[in-house]
């Protein structure tokens, strides 16, 4: 009898085990929105003075994670705002703040550098939608801008994508010849990881 229980529970850790090796994570970005001009200086003058998590006062995004049994079937599925993630963040800080009292700051700096590519996910980008629309005081710098952007944007996908399917990625940016600065950005993507991965960006 005790040899049946012990084999039932083996049975359920393999079974865990191969659930888990078989599944992958996905993260969809939901409409992704810098609502204007001001609120794209105010990130980009957080940015400069590091003020990170500031910035999501000036983001609107819905965040949702699935974790898809062979890259299909959704068996737990959750969602998170901007505001969500900001306080996630705050209490990631304060964990790594006090670690980084207990130990030596010149190692982990080191560390850190040593083991950039060991923790970053293998990640796919399965889908993107992207509508921008930008404007300057200068026509010319404006022209270059937005295809600058194109080209950048057509550039990283083939880093960022497995299997490249035209349907799945729609970009547009647009340039807007106004006397004034203008800036708005909607977007909504779709990244997949392994499941295993996700404890790199949680540990």
């Amino acid at each position: 009898m005790v040899v049946f229980y012990v084999g039932i529970i083996i049975f359920i850790i393999l079974l865990i085990i191969t659930t888990i090796m078989l599944s992958n994570i996905k993260l969809k970005l939901i409409d992704f929105t810098i609502k204007d001009y001001e609120d794209l200086k105010r990130i980009l003058t957080l940015i400069k003075d590091k003020e990170y998590l500031k910035i999501f006062e000036h983001l609107d995004f819905i965040l949702k994670l699935q974790l898809c049994i062979l890259n299909k079937v959704p068996i737990f599925n959750f969602r998170v705002s901007d505001d969500g993630i900001a306080k996630f963040l705050r209490k990631q800080i304060r964990k790594r703040k006090l670690k980084r009292e207990e130990k030596d700051i010149e190692k982990i700096v080191k560390d850190d550098k040593k083991q950039i590519d060991e923790d970053l996910p293998d990640i796919n980008l399965e889908k993107l939608d992207l509508l921008m629309n930008l404007g300057t005081d200068n026509a010319s710098f404006t022209a270059l801008s937005t295809t600058a952007l194109t080209v950048l944007i057509s550039i990283a996908l083939p880093f960022l994508v497995d299997e490249i399917k035209p349907q799945n990625y729609n970009y547009e940016i647009n340039a807007l010849y106004l006397d004034k600065p203008i800036f708005n950005i909607n977007a909504s993507l779709v990244l997949s990881m392994p499941a295993t991965d996700i404890v790199k960006l949680i540990k």
